[in-house]
């Protein structure tokens, strides 16, 4: 009886050094993320402090349209609840990036999906949270996605390396 057996994938150089700067990068994330959500109150407290003293150093309470815009989205997105929510958000993108990038070491192709649906919830969050016309939020999430869409494409390439190597064996 003719019976296939794999041979787990060997791991090239280039994995390996997309995951370990996938493991720096999102943990320091993780730790950042916990941290920022400790001190919400403080951010928002330092904004408004920042924001009215260059309004009163700027001369004048009515600058160019883009401006205010850019002051008002700011301080929503620094108020203490949102900027809690941004990071639950983004700590759930990281701990999905990690464990992606961990079982994408191990050769385990499942491991992308994780990492994608990370990538996607981490370019997602301040979008859904300050929607599309948030200056700061599309700033943010179009930073977030230059780098997420570059790496996602870069383990997408390195796929065919994660599927079982097939040695073929007779067994009786």
């Amino acid at each position: 009886m003719d019976q296939t057996l794999y041979r787990k994938p060997v791991r090239t150089t280039f994995i390996t050094v997309l995951c370990v700067l996938t493991f720096i990068g999102s943990g320091y994330s993780l730790v950042s993320s916990i941290i920022t959500m400790q001190l919400a109150g403080k951010f928002e407290q330092l904004n408004e402090q920042t924001v009215n003293k260059e309004i009163k150093s700027s001369g004048t309470e009515k600058g160019n349209e883009f401006a205010e815009k850019m002051i008002k989205d700011s301080k929503e997105m620094l108020k203490k609840e949102n900027v809690i929510k941004l990071n639950i958000g983004n700590i759930v993108a990281n701990l999905l990036t990690l464990a992606g990038a961990i079982l994408m070491f191990k050769m385990n192709k499942r491991g992308f999906w994780l990492y994608l649906a990370g990538i996607i919830i981490w370019i997602g969050t301040p979008l859904a949270l300050f929607g599309v016309n948030s200056v700061p939020g599309i700033i943010s999430a179009v930073g977030q996605g230059i780098v997420g869409v570059l790496f996602v494409v870069m383990y997408a390439f390195n796929l065919k390396e994660m599927n079982p190597v097939p040695v073929e064996t007779d067994l009786l």
